[in-house]
């Protein structure tokens, strides 16, 4: 059943996936740095451009995390959680940052890199729940098949 191998402990420290799941954050982060420049090359304002970047960063993250990281069939339903999971890292990086740099009083140049190292671990919580939970069984919905 596939919650009980979600829940074991043992599972979380594959070598292999960890590897996968970097690959595909740098190149996610590359991607939306790319997109970021670009729009606000043709003309858009940077806060809307930051905003143009989340709708594609979102479905190339998904379809790179599903099928490369997690190896799993993409769904609806997993795609819904995956959204919902990478949209809370705005809120959630502006409190590490409030907590490191206001309440912790630490330098700009130690919370950043922590803040990230604590992002980075909750990506990897977020996104293999929002793949591997229940509603990605074989009889969930699924997303449409891409000819190769």
């Amino acid at each position: 059943m596939r919650s009980q191998c979600f829940l074991k402990f043992s599972t979380w420290f594959d070598a292999p996936l960890f590897a996968r799941f970097a690959i595909v954050g740098v190149t996610c982060a590359l991607l939306n740095n790319a997109l970021l420049i670009c729009f606000v090359m043709l003309g858009l304002m940077p806060i809307g451009a930051a905003l143009a970047t989340v709708p594609p960063s979102l479905m190339i993250g998904y379809a790179l995390q599903a099928g490369f990281v997690f190896r799993e069939r993409p769904t609806w339903a997993a795609f819904l959680r995956y959204c919902i999971a990478m949209l809370s890292n705005q809120p959630i990086s502006l409190a590490l940052i409030y907590v490191f740099c206001h309440i912790l009083r630490l330098p700009i140049y130690i919370a950043g890199p922590a803040m990230t190292a604590m992002l980075s671990l909750w990506n990897l919580i977020a996104t293999r729940w929002a793949i591997e939970s229940e509603g990605s069984s074989p009889e969930a919905p699924r997303l449409p098949e891409v000819e190769r």
